[in-house]
C-alpha cells in the first residue's frame, strides 16, 4: 500500500549499505495484502491463516491475498522518494501500457523504465513498440531464456540459437544478449560464474541483419509467467563498441548502462563475489537487485567492497532495485 512505500525504500537503502539508489522499481502492478506487523508465521489472524512468508499472505486455502490500492497513489509515493533524493530514477517491471497509463493519470511522471521478460523467444515486438510511444525505455530480464527453468532445448539451448552462434562466432549467451540489444532494450544476464560474467560482457556486437531476421522468426512463448500477477528501436553498431560503457538516456536524464548483471535466483553466499568480480574484473557498471531476491544485503556487502578496493566514485556505478507488493502504501515505501 502507498503507506508502506518510504519504509520499503530506507529498508533497500539499508541492505544495499548505500546512501541512495539509482533506481527503484514497482515489481508488479498489483498489491498484496500485507499481515501485520505485530504478528508471526503460525501466528497471524485467520484472514492470513495460510500465511507462511509474509512476502507472500496467503488465506487458509492457499490463495494469495491481494488488496485494491490504486496504482497511481504508489507511483505518487514513490515520486516523493525521489524528490527527497533517496532514489535517482523511478520504473516499473512487468506493466502494461494501460496500467502505465493509469498509474500517471494527473499529470504524474512517466516511467523511466519498464523491466519485463525479454529474448529470442518473447521479444515483446507489441510491448515495445507501445514503451516507444510512451517513451519508456524496456529493460529485459531472462534474456538468456532461462533454460534451466523450461528445459535443455529452450532459450539459450535451442538449435535456432545454436546455428547463429556458430555463424557469427558468439557464444550462444553472445547471441542472445546482441539480438536484445540491438532491438533497443537494456539486459541484465545473471551468472555467478567469473567465466560467464567476463562472457557476457567481453563481446563485440556483430549479428547481421540476415541473423537478426532468422532470430526475429523464433517461435514465441513466455516462459517466466509467475501466477500472482492479475491479468499479466532497432539499430546496428558499424564500430567497436565497449558494451560495458555504453548508456542509454532515459526519459528522466539518467543515463543508464546498456548492460549490466541480474542477480535473480543468485544463492546467498555466491552472489557478493559474483557482484565484486562483475565491478572489479569484469568492468560492468550496472546491477540489478530486488528485496525478494532474498539477497540484497550480499549485493550490497559486494557493491560497497568493489567501490572501496577500485576507488570507484558512487556515481559511476548504477544499481537498481524493486519495490515488493506488500509495501505498496504510500507510507511503507520510505522506512
Amino acid at each position: 500500500a502507498p503507506e508502506d512505500v518510504g519504509p520499503a525504500i530506507d529498508r533497500i537503502l539499508k541492505e544495499l549499505q548505500l546512501d541512495y539508489v539509482d533506481q527503484v522499481l514497482l515489481h508488479w502492478p498489483s498489491c498484496f495484502d500485507k499481515p501485520p506487523k505485530d504478528s508471526s508465521p503460525g501466528k497471524y489472524p485467520e484472514k492470513w491463516a495460510g500465511t507462511e512468508d509474509p512476502m507472500f499472505p496467503k488465506d487458509k486455502d492457499g490463495n494469495l491475498l491481494h488488496r485494491d490500492v490504486p496504482l497511481s497513489e504508489t507511483w505518487s509515493a514513490m515520486c516523493a522518494e525521489k524528490k527527497a533524493g533517496k532514489i535517482r530514477s523511478i520504473g516499473v517491471s512487468n506493466f502494461s501500457k494501460a496500467e502505465i497509463e493509469e498509474m500517471t493519470k494527473g499529470g504524474l511522471e512517466m516511467p523511466a523504465v519498464n523491466q519485463v521478460e525479454a529474448h529470442v523467444f518473447w521479444n515483446q515486438a507489441k510491448l515495445r513498440k507501445e514503451m516507444e510511444e510512451l517513451g519508456v525505455a524496456v529493460v529485459a530480464y531472462s534474456p538468456l531464456g532461462n533454460s534451466g527453468f523450461h528445459g535443455e532445448k529452450s532459450g539459450i539451448s535451442s538449435d535456432l540459437v545454436a546455428e547463429v552462434s556458430k555463424e557469427s562466432s558468439l557464444t550462444p549467451a553472445q547471441v542472445m544478449l546482441n539480438y536484445l540489444i540491438n532491438k533497443g532494450f537494456i539486459v541484465i544476464p545473471k551468472s555467478v560464474t567469473p567465466a560467464r560474467i567476463d562472457g557476457n560482457a567481453n563481446w563485440e556486437l556483430k549479428l547481421t541483419e540476415e541473423q537478426m531476421a532468422k532470430l526475429d522468426a523464433a517461435p514465441q512463448k513466455r516462459l517466466t509467467d509467475f501466477p500472482f500477477r492479475p491479468g499479466g528501436k532497432f539499430f546496428f553498431f558499424s564500430e567497436e563498441n565497449n558494451l560495458k560503457t555504453i548508456t542509454k538516456k532515459l526519459n528522466d536524464g539518467t543515463e543508464m548502462p546498456i548492460l549490466g548483471l541480474g542477480t535473480w535466483q543468485s544463492k546467498p553466499k555466491e552472489v557478493e563475489e559474483a557482484v565484486y568480480h562483475a565491478i572489479c574484473k569484469t568492468g560492468i557498471r550496472h546491477i540489478d537487485a530486488a528485496q525478494i531476491y532474498g539477497n540484497q544485503d550480499e549485493v550490497g556487502t559486494g557493491v560497497n567492497r568493489a567501490l572501496k578496493d577500485t576507488g570507484l566514485k558512487r556515481e559511476e556505478l548504477w544499481v537498481t532495485s524493486k519495490v515488493w507488493m506488500v509495501d505498496f502504501a504510500p507510507e511503507d515505501v520510505g522506512p
